[in-house]
């Protein structure tokens, strides 16, 4: 519930932007236009935006009510998390991974953006939880379970399909559960693969991403993690260090043995994957892409964090700290004109509302230079303005 109440906490300040005007157009059309848009494009989107066509047809349209299934999505991200941590390492590292991946700015950024990388994250953390529960307890129900969630996290998000490859070095090298996670995966990822040829088939999608260079290197320490909070990156980085000598000095139970062999993996086998298909062929290796990692991540510092000390009151320090180093970030990611570019799409909207009258004409540039396709997103993004005037260069 803190996770939710974080993530939501003022998401309804900063404008809406080209992203989640694609989401709400999408969203708001009748399901024979949805069907046929994302058989044609954005269907790695498509399951998203068919929950917000739902979603929408109850509550309506507004940058509150189109963010909101994010941040409730990932309060379950951190439930999972917690749970894991608990799982295989007891309490105190449960509350410092969740407490973590919370405070995290790419959790924090994911609450107010209106796509499906909250959702992803969500997935990522269950599909985790789900295999520390299956490893530690023996029990083949929890296959049963992992085998659909497979399928459902790959459909919300296509990347997500890598923590299968993850999971699979986790449970070869554990020695445990082999057979029952390779039929479970294999039954998950049959059934998701017509939906993976879908998405390769329209991959054109992602040509505009540049290719790799020095800046790879940012994204992958700061960016895809921590936005705009380089202290909290670099806190994180010494949590991490710190607490592997830590480790490595005092050692760890057979069932704790288990917690970085989950996390690990979960961290660097998605990220390898993605920049090794970026180096040989076109990148599809973006900072937002790989948000579904930082389940893994806050498992893996919050279970350094509480290896440092067995004082529960130092933990809580480290956590005050991390919170200090993310707020800068935080409050960045909730001001009018926070998201990309500056962008302005609600200011827009709003003021056109307030000088027009019912039935005024209004017509978009045809193409602009900085983003994709007309202005017109801006209608996108707000419905209430096609309800109140005459668009005039539509079609």
């Amino acid at each position: 519930m803190a996770t939710v109440l974080v993530g939501a906490a003022f998401s309804w300040v900063p404008s809406l932007w080209w992203d989640e005007a694609a989401t709400i157009s999408a969203a708001n059309r009748p399901l024979d236009g949805f069907v046929a848009l994302h058989a044609q494009r954005d269907a790695v989107h498509a399951l998203h935006n068919l929950l917000l066509h739902g979603w929408f047809s109850l509550v309506g349209i507004d940058e509150f009510t189109a963010r909101i299934p994010g941040a409730v999505a990932l309060g379950v991200g951190a439930a999972a998390v917690t749970a894991t941590g608990r799982i295989l390492a007891g309490p105190r590292v449960a509350v410092a991974a969740g407490v973590l991946f919370a405070l995290t700015p790419r959790v924090t950024w994911a609450a107010t953006e209106a796509r499906s990388y909250a959702f992803a994250i969500a997935g990522a953390a269950v599909l985790s939880w789900l295999v520390a529960a299956a490893i530690t307890s023996g029990h083949a129900r929890w296959w049963v379970l992992y085998a659909p969630m497979v399928t459902l996290a790959t459909v919300t998000f296509v990347y997500t399909a890598t923590l299968v490859v993850a999971h699979a070095v986790t449970v070869l090298a554990v020695r445990r559960d082999r057979l029952r996670f390779l039929v479970s995966a294999a039954v998950g990822s049959v059934a998701a693969a017509p939906f993976v040829f879908l998405v390769w088939s329209q991959k054109k999608q992602v040509s505009w991403i540049p290719p790799l260079d020095g800046t790879v290197v940012r994204t992958v320490l700061l960016d895809q993690w921590f936005p705009q909070a380089p202290w909290a990156a670099a806190m994180c980085a010494v949590i991490v260090v710190v607490g592997s000598v830590c480790v490595v000095a005092s050692g760890v139970g057979a069932r704790e043995r288990i917690l970085p062999w989950l996390a690990v993996p979960g961290v660097v086998v998605p990220m390898a994957l993605l920049l090794a298909v970026s180096v040989v062929s076109e990148n599809i290796y973006l900072d937002r892409y790989v948000a579904f990692t930082v389940p893994s991540m806050a498992l893996s510092a919050g279970w350094m964090l509480a290896r440092i000390t067995a004082r529960g009151w130092v933990v809580a320090v480290g956590l005050a700290a991390v919170a200090v180093a993310v707020a800068p970030a935080y409050v960045a990611q909730r001001q009018p004109f926070g998201k990309p570019g500056g962008s302005d799409y609600t200011a827009v909207a709003d003021r056109l509302l307030e000088v027009s009258r019912p039935g005024d004409c209004l017509a978009f540039e045809p193409t602009v230079s900085w983003q994709p396709t007309s202005p017109r997103s801006v209608a996108d993004a707000r419905p209430d303005l096609a309800e109140r005037l005459d668009d005039v260069g539509l079609g």
